[in-house]
């Protein structure tokens, strides 16, 4: 399948375009490098790079004519809760401007294509749009039905482009996919995401922030698990669906915070404790309590486990920033 992705430079879609490679599918990929200054992808015959901003719409659609794909799937977006919270401005140009430019070069692409009735606009979401669940209320997750009720900036500009997309779908009969993910974690992801500022504090045995009391629960998902999810949507062909990806791994941000410390302590041969690294701070503005998510869907219908254990998947994310130091310093800021 040929397949037009945007953001897939990031950290998701750096991880969806090389597996999507190694699986057989041809992709050219539109980033405009804002976060990590390079294309980490790998070089590859059915691989084509562009530079380049998603509001540029008419540049857009003279490359979806040129690469007359079979589907789009857009990673691209602003992501960071805090950023959005003193800088919303930009995640409403990429996140709701931008698909709104995806959106019409998609349609105009769709129309002069004769025989194309099989393109894809496929939405990568976030269970963050559905707001935040009771932290008593264990049972209680959110699936395909749920409400939205978006809490930040960022969860509010996600919601905004996946309506923009379903309103596209009704208005022009544009096909679409959207899944909503749960909080992804692994190689690549920016050091100022949870998982690796704690990471990374730690190598540098400098202070880890926590949020207000700790006790916000994420669902924490690999990177890859959720590559492979993707596939097997695409695989699938099936229009007009939405999937919740999540790892099913609920942990509260105290807990993964003390299994990164008690990581590092088991390599040390001295007394240093870096659980004595954590010190609370003010909490998030609108922090969700938490997060769960319902997964039988995508698991009957694409029989789609998350293959990654908590434990195997944060040693791993753990042992590859020790190993590439210069990768994250280069974006790293205090």
């Amino acid at each position: 399948m040929k397949i037009f992705v945007t953001g897939g430079s990031g950290f998701i879609g750096t991880n969806f375009v090389n597996l999507a490679l190694k699986d057989g599918h041809k992709i050219f990929n539109v980033d405009n490098l804002k976060l990590f200054k390079k294309d980490w992808n790998l070089k590859h015959e059915n691989y084509e790079f562009k530079k380049l901003n998603i509001l540029n719409n008419k540049k857009i659609l003279e490359l979806l004519e040129y690469f007359k794909p079979d589907r789009l799937i857009n990673f691209a977006a602003e992501t960071h809760v805090d950023d959005s919270i003193s800088k919303s401005d930009v995640f409403v140009k990429t996140n709701i401007l931008g698909i709104h430019s995806l959106l019409k070069a998609s349609i105009d692409y769709v129309k002069k294509q004769k025989k194309n009735n099989k393109f894809i606009f496929h939405q990568i979401s976030t269970d963050e749009v559905f707001g935040s669940l009771k932290l008593e209320e264990n049972e209680n997750k959110f699936n395909e039905g749920s409400l939205y009720n978006p809490s930040s900036p960022y969860s509010s500009s996600k919601a905004s482009a996946d309506h923009l997309l379903k309103s596209w779908s009704k208005t022009y009969d544009l096909s679409y996919n959207i899944t909503y993910c749960s909080n992804n974690y692994g190689p690549f992801q920016h050091p100022s995401k949870f998982i690796p500022t704690v990471i990374i504090r730690n190598i540098l045995e400098r202070n880890v922030p926590i949020f207000g009391d700790g006790m916000n629960v994420r669902d924490w998902l690999y990177v890859e698990d959720h590559a492979k999810a993707l596939l097997k949507i695409i695989k699938l062909n099936k229009v007009n669906e939405a999937y919740i990806i999540g790892g099913n791994n609920e942990l509260n941000n105290m807990k993964t915070a003390n299994l990164i410390c008690n990581d590092f302590n088991s390599k040390r041969d001295d007394f240093f404790d870096h659980k004595s690294l954590i010190k609370y701070v003010e909490d998030r503005k609108g922090h969700d309590e938490r997060y769960g998510v319902n997964t039988n869907k995508i698991q009957k219908e694409l029989n789609w486990f998350p293959e990654e254990k908590f434990s195997t998947g944060l040693k791993k994310t753990i042992e590859w920033y020790k190993l590439n130091t210069k990768w994250w310093k280069r974006l790293y800021n205090e």
